[in-house]
C-alpha cells in the first residue's frame, strides 16, 4: 500500500508542509516498512497526520481551525499537535496557514491582469490577519504577494 501511495502523497505533503517536514515522513514510512511489527501508536500519528493534511488542503479556504481538525478526526488537541510536531515539526495551524498562503500564490499567478486584488485574494484563500500577511508570504516565497501579482499580469 505504502509505495502505490507515495507518488499521490509526496506532492501534497512538499506543497503544504515543505521538503525537511516530507523527509520526516518519510523516514518514518522506511521505518515502518522495515519494522513490519511497529508500534500501533507510529502507525496512529502518521495514518492522523496524512488524513488532516488532506482534509486541510481540501477545506484550507473555509473558516478552518485547529479545533475543527482536532473534531473531524476524532482527536483531542494535544493529541493531533504532538502528531504533528512529531511527524512534520510543526503544529496543524502552521499546516492550515502555509495551504493557505500556497492557494494565495496559486491564485495571485493564475490572475487575470487587474481583476484581482492581493486583499480579495486572500480574503477569499481564508487569510484571517492581512497585517502579517505580507511577510508571512515573502518569508515563504521570498517575494511580497503584490510583486507576485504583477508578475502575473
Amino acid at each position: 500500500k505504502r509505495p502505490a501511495e507515495m507518488p499521490r502523497v509526496l506532492p501534497e505533503m512538499v506543497r503544504i508542509c515543505g521538503i525537511l517536514e516530507v523527509s520526516i515522513v518519510l523516514y518514518y514510512d522506511v521505518a515502518l516498512a522495515a519494522r513490519p511489527g511497529a508500534p500501533p501508536s507510529l502507525e496512529r500519528r502518521l495514518a492522523a497526520v496524512r488524513w488532516s493534511l488532506e482534509y486541510i488542503r481540501a477545506h484550507c479556504c473555509e473558516p478552518l481551525t485547529v479545533g475543527d481538525l482536532c473534531l473531524e478526526a476524532v482527536l483531542s488537541w494535544r493529541s493531533l499537535e504532538r502528531a504533528f510536531r512529531q511527524v512534520c515539526g510543526i503544529t496543524p495551524k502552521t499546516a492550515i496557514t502555509l495551504c493557505r498562503l500556497h492557494r494565495v500564490r496559486e491564485a495571485l499567478q493564475a490572475a487575470e491582469p487587474g481583476s484581482e486584488t492581493v486583499t480579495s485574494v486572500a480574503v477569499r484563500c481564508g487569510i484571517g490577519h492581512l497585517g502579517r500577511f505580507p511577510g508571512a508570504y515573502r518569508s515563504l516565497f521570498g517575494e511580497y504577494p503584490s510583486e507576485t501579482l504583477a508578475r502575473a499580469a
